[in-house]
């Protein structure tokens, strides 16, 4: 038997079947080597990969190591024949299917015939061997192996496809799940917050109370806003993934947002001693877009550079028109950066930009994103790595000139 694992080059007679390779393995067995070089002769020419065996025990070893799509077996062998080799071929599962072409020079009796039938001969050829019909009765069975491997290929492929369907629909039921889940959580824990939010600030600035109960009170009004904002960020995402948001459009003026937005920021600032340089260069700052949306963009890329920004850092908001029609906002701060394999996923829900411990949802940026992108702008990010600092670019259209 030619060995199937012999270095590489062009395919030959006796090699194994390679993926891409549209030949099939074809076993022959005979005792007799001179019968056997004839039919590896007359084979020769169909171009499938023809594997010789001396003995019915060699065969039965062949086919414990690979599948052949025909089997060409001679009958009259000594110690094990054809019969008792195809019996044994039949109990072995990579096997039980194959066919068999029974080779033999004794005219047998029906009786014979019938038990070479039952084991699983798919046809009986009597020597000698007329060349022609051999080749046309394996050209047949070449033919049906390569289809059925065809059709399981096909079944195979779409076996895969209904599991990764079933997989996708599995996946966005739960996302649907979640996403009903975060909307329902973020209202019932809104609602009450809002008394809590209001009592303590009304509290907080009466000056008939002390001043340390006043400031315990004011206290409880700060982590109350903050707890309140965060929901109020669970409940943006969960509209944006279920195509909720709706988007008043009105004239946004951006400088006037962003000052705006640096008053609002401005104890947080303060409270890092942080350095801000503005510079609004851009000519055309007034922009057709959702007016709130747009400040809750820039309080949010505003925000994350103050809070990955190291006490005395330096943050740079610096605006431009870099073409016609368009408003493009930069925020750089020297902060703590990002590693370039968390860099892509920045704009994702719950991932945070910079360490973990600087706390949030990290949710910020991902609704800056939603909303950018519902405006037909463009945000991304950039950094030179861990401890560089970031900058977040913001560009949205429809400029008014």
């Amino acid at each position: 038997m030619t060995d199937a694992t012999e270095r590489e080059g062009p395919p030959r007679i006796g090699s194994k079947m390679q993926p891409s390779d549209e030949r099939v393995d074809i076993l022959l067995v005979d005792d007799r080597p001179g019968k056997l070089l004839a039919l590896e002769a007359i084979l020769a020419g169909l171009g499938q990969n023809l594997i010789l065996a001396h003995s019915g025990a060699e065969a039965l070893r062949t086919l414990l190591q690979q599948e052949v799509a025909l089997i060409v077996l001679d009958v009259s062998m000594p110690g094990m024949d054809g019969f008792e080799t195809a019996s044994l071929i039949r109990q072995r599962p990579n096997s039980e299917l194959t066919p068999i072409i029974f080779i033999s020079a004794i005219n047998y009796s029906d009786t014979h015939l019938a038990r070479g039938y039952s084991l699983g001969a798919i046809d009986y050829i009597q020597a000698p061997i007329v060349p022609e019909i051999l080749r046309a009765k394996v050209s047949f069975f070449v033919e049906l192996y390569k289809k059925t491997q065809q059709l399981k290929h096909q079944a195979e492929t779409e076996a895969q496809l209904l599991r990764e369907q079933a997989a996708r629909a599995q996946a966005e039921a739960a996302n649907r799940a979640k996403d009903r889940f975060l909307a329902m959580l973020s209202h019932e824990l809104r609602t009450p917050l809002t008394p809590i939010l209001f009592s303590s600030s009304m509290l907080g600035d009466d000056l008939t109370i002390p001043e340390h109960i006043r400031e315990e009170f004011q206290s409880i009004a700060r982590n109350a806003e903050l707890e309140a904002r965060l929901i109020d960020d669970l409940l943006d995402i969960s509209r944006f993934t279920q195509g909720k948001l709706t988007l008043t459009f009105g004239i946004a003026n951006a400088h006037g947002l962003l000052r705006s937005t640096l008053d609002i920021c401005s104890k947080e600032i303060s409270a890092k001693n942080l350095h801000f340089d503005v510079e609004l260069g851009a000519i055309q700052h007034c922009i057709q877009a959702d007016v709130a949306r747009l400040q809750q963009v820039f309080w949010n890329l505003v925000r994350n550079a103050i809070k990955f920004s190291p006490p005395q850092g330096q943050v740079v908001l610096r605006s431009s028109n870099p073409r016609t029609g368009w408003f493009r906002l930069e925020v750089i701060d020297s902060g703590v950066g990002i590693a370039p394999e968390v860099l892509p996923r920045i704009f994702d829900p719950f991932q945070q930009a910079g360490a973990a411990n600087f706390g949030g949802l990290g949710l910020g940026l991902a609704i800056c994103k939603a909303i950018v992108e519902s405006h037909e702008g463009e945000i991304f990010a950039s950094s030179p790595g861990e401890g560089h600092g970031t900058t977040l670019v913001v560009q949205l259209p429809r400029v008014i000139p």
